[in-house]
């Protein structure tokens, strides 16, 4: 007789344990919860960076754009899954659920790729206009772009395993059906391998560019700080690797996946983001710096009027009362960068 998949367990249970199928403990709250601040936290990193380029760099471009579109899609995608069974313990997972979360998960995979390559383009076009603006013919320009391209081919050719993982493709989320398969752990362990050794060269070549800046030394140091944080996405990517290591020998698979690859995303968003941050600070600092002064000679030009009707024919006070409002309109001039 055949197995009900909507009354079976993915995997047999521990001894003594019955399968739960109505109500089981699952931890995915806390990958939700994990989820949502990664997307909160790269939100309002991205919405900083593209106000300040927009609006104080006049430099908004198409990078600014795709920064969020494809996290939105994976970040819904990671949620959704745990109605199918992920952070359960996979002997509470019906068969049926199981399928439904091997397809989600397949779609996490491929998006991977043009999400990370996304993030990672805006960092390296910020390393390019930063240090190698004006350098086009030295070797860390053409390193830079060998890298682009690089990552280009390797995020493009990172979809395609999980496009193609099964023949036919819907042996990936109901393996029982005839077909072929890749060994899908081994294409995530090399992957994951290869991201960590590119990540490392990216980081690398803003802070060997520093070096040579010639500019103060404190520049240099505020400078190598911002940079610095790449070092956590580097972290995220070798943590990241670790795990799909012990991932690909356990066999409650469905309890063991974390969401390593949000964290790892927004860590890389903060790197693109941080350069232009102390740009922001300083224009909402020249910005406060206008209305403090503003409220104080309007403040000043009320006492002024009151002087000049207690003192009409007191030339000073009217000569006063002319030049704060030249002032103004200059001072006011500051929100438009």
């Amino acid at each position: 007789m055949e197995e009900d998949p909507n009354h079976t367990g993915a995997l047999a249970p521990p001894d003594g344990v019955v399968p739960n199928f109505i109500n089981a403990p699952s931890i995915h709250h806390v990958h939700i919860a994990v989820a949502i601040a990664a997307a909160t936290t790269s939100t309002i990193a991205i919405t900083a960076r593209t106000y300040t380029r927009a609006k104080v760099m006049k430099m908004f471009g198409l990078d600014d754009c795709n920064l969020q579109a494809t996290f939105a899609v994976y970040v819904a995608f990671t949620i959704t899954t745990g109605k199918y069974g992920q952070e359960e313990h996979q002997w509470n997972v019906t068969l049926a659920r199981l399928s439904t979360l091997l397809k989600y998960i397949n779609y996490i995979e491929i998006l991977y790729g043009p999400l990370m390559f996304s993030a990672k383009f805006v960092v390296m076009r910020q390393i390019e206009t930063i240090f190698l603006q004006h350098k086009y013919r030295s070797i860390s320009h053409t390193l830079l772009k060998t890298l682009i391209w690089a990552k280009l081919f390797f995020y493009g050719g990172w979809m395609l395993p999980f496009i193609l993982a099964c023949i036919p493709r819907e042996k990936i989320w109901n393996p029982r059906i005839p077909g072929r398969c890749i060994d899908n752990d081994a294409a995530l362990i090399a992957s994951s391998a290869i991201n960590i050794l590119s990540d490392v060269t990216i980081l690398s070549l803003p802070l060997a560019a520093i070096r040579h800046l010639q500019v103060a030394r404190k520049s240099k140091l505020k400078a190598a700080a911002i940079f610095a944080v790449g070092g956590f996405a580097c972290v995220a990517s070798i943590v990241r690797f670790a795990y799909t290591i012990r991932l690909s020998k356990v066999t409650d698979v469905t309890y063991e996946i974390e969401p390593f690859g949000e964290i790892e995303y927004a860590t890389v968003v903060l790197v693109a983001c941080f350069p232009v941050l102390p740009l922001l600070f300083r224009h909402i600092a020249q910005h406060t710096q206008v209305i403090l002064s503003s409220r104080g000679k309007t403040s000043q030009l009320g006492s002024d009027e009151a002087q000049i009707e207690a003192h009409p024919d007191h030339s000073s006070v009217r000569k006063l009362r002319a030049e704060p409002a030249q002032e103004l309109r200059e001072s006011h001039s500051l929100e438009t960068l």
